[in-house]
């Protein structure tokens, strides 16, 4: 037994000592990738002052280091607008597939990401061809799709990733803007052969920055031709959102998610603010958003339970309630066929969170395709929906008529 004993300790001692080496490793490679990142800030700091420029123009671009075979990659800064007016400065990625362009050059994906974070380290631009611990990168997560199919690609970053100041997380019009201002970006780049065609393409909350971009073109970039929006895992219901988070008391990622709203919109909208919705623990943790990326956060306020950080009902207290629906896209009818895709299985984005969406701008007049893919998570739903979206896209460039799914969501 003595024996036994000795060996059940040995075992668990270098179990222990193997666990200790990983979390250090992991903590070096996060130093390390930090730093890396640290070092191309420059480049994402604005002129000062930031001279007069149109929506989309170019203030700075500058290739990739390590783009993957068959493309080119470039960081770009841009003039961008808020739902105020204010000229910016965003800041985006731009994937050319290489070879020569099909007759009429490239069409165009103006691409709008999901949650990364709020801090300027989680802008996608800065490293996006590195796999992050979790999930594969950017670029194969979300761009090489369309890249291998023969698109060029305008992924904004938002404004306050990448570029300084604290990005306005969630807050429709303004991603909207960032999304559309990308694909005026990417035409204004010099040698590049583009076609006019252009496509919108987001996910989660990319999906409602898409939604955004889809409703306020015509107004506000009626000069882009686009053939279609696509929406995945769309944070658009902000209102059902809002109502789960509230009736969360225990552990969950959603109090994390709802301090980063919080944080962006007590920001965004001066009269919202932070002390109605979040005790007094969580401002005091708040700021922890503006250093660390979305895993960050979530682990942030994930110790304690929800009602620890967040106020009971506080988000149903004006001004909470007009922000949400002013930020819920779908109030007016978007003249571009839309496709909208759900995974089955997602635990954040719930199936009849987006199956409501959908029944909103059926409502307006949309004309909307639906897919569900059984089974698919969050983010594991984007790989097995890229067959059907390309294939809707195609349908769109070719003129054939749009799905709808209007007439079967009841």
């Amino acid at each position: 037994m003595r024996r036994v004993l000795l060996i059940l300790a040995f075992v668990l001692g270098v179990l222990v000592a193997s666990i200790a080496v990983l979390v250090m490793m992991v903590a070096l490679h996060l130093r390390d990738q930090r730093a890396r990142k640290e070092a191309l800030f420059p480049f994402y700091d604005p002129p000062t002052p930031l001279a007069a420029g149109r929506p989309g123009d170019v203030i700075r671009s500058e290739p990739v280091d390590n783009a993957p075979a068959g493309v080119t990659a470039l960081r770009v800064l841009y003039h961008s607008t808020s739902n105020q007016n204010r000229d910016l400065a965003v800041s985006a990625l731009v994937v050319i597939p290489n070879g020569p362009a099909p007759a009429g050059g490239f069409p165009v994906v103006t691409l709008a990401h999901g949650t990364v974070g709020n801090a300027r380290i989680c802008a996608p631009s800065l490293e996006p061809f590195e796999d992050r611990l979790t999930q594969a990168s950017f670029y194969k997560l979300m761009v090489s799709f369309f890249t291998d199919a023969g698109y060029a690609v305008a992924a904004t970053d938002y404004l306050g990733l990448g570029t300084p100041g604290v990005s306005p997380y969630l807050v429709g019009e303004d991603a909207g803007r960032n999304v559309l201002d990308a694909a005026r970006m990417i035409r204004r780049l010099p040698g590049l052969s583009l076609s006019e065609t252009t496509f919108i393409w987001g996910h989660s909350q990319g999906g409602q920055a898409a939604a955004f971009a889809g409703q306020l073109a015509p107004t506000y970039a009626p000069e882009l031709q686009i053939l279609g929006v696509v929406a995945g895992s769309p944070a658009a219901e902000l209102g059902l959102l809002a109502d789960a988070a509230s009736a969360v008391t225990k552990r969950s990622p959603l109090t994390g998610l709802i301090v980063m709203i919080v944080r962006a919109w007590s920001v965004a909208y001066p009269n919202a603010r932070a002390d109605m919705v979040l005790t007094a623990r969580a401002i005091d943790r708040m700021r922890i958003v503006d250093t660390v990326c979305v895993e960050g956060d979530l682990l942030a306020f994930l110790l304690r339970p929800a009602s620890d950080y967040i106020k009971p009902n506080g988000v149903k207290a004006a001004p909470w309630p007009a922000l949400i629906a002013a930020n819920t896209p779908g109030a007016t009818k978007t003249l571009a066929p839309m496709l909208i895709f759900q995974g089955g299985s997602d635990p954040l984005i719930r199936s009849q969170f987006t199956e409501t969406f959908v029944q909103r701008l059926c409502a307006v007049g949309d004309t909307v395709a639906f897919n569900q893919y059984a089974g698919q998570g969050h983010l594991s739903v984007i790989a097995p929906s890229m067959p059907d979206t390309l294939a809707w896209m195609t349908g769109r460039t070719q003129g054939a008529p749009p799905q709808t799914a209007c007439q079967a969501v009841p």
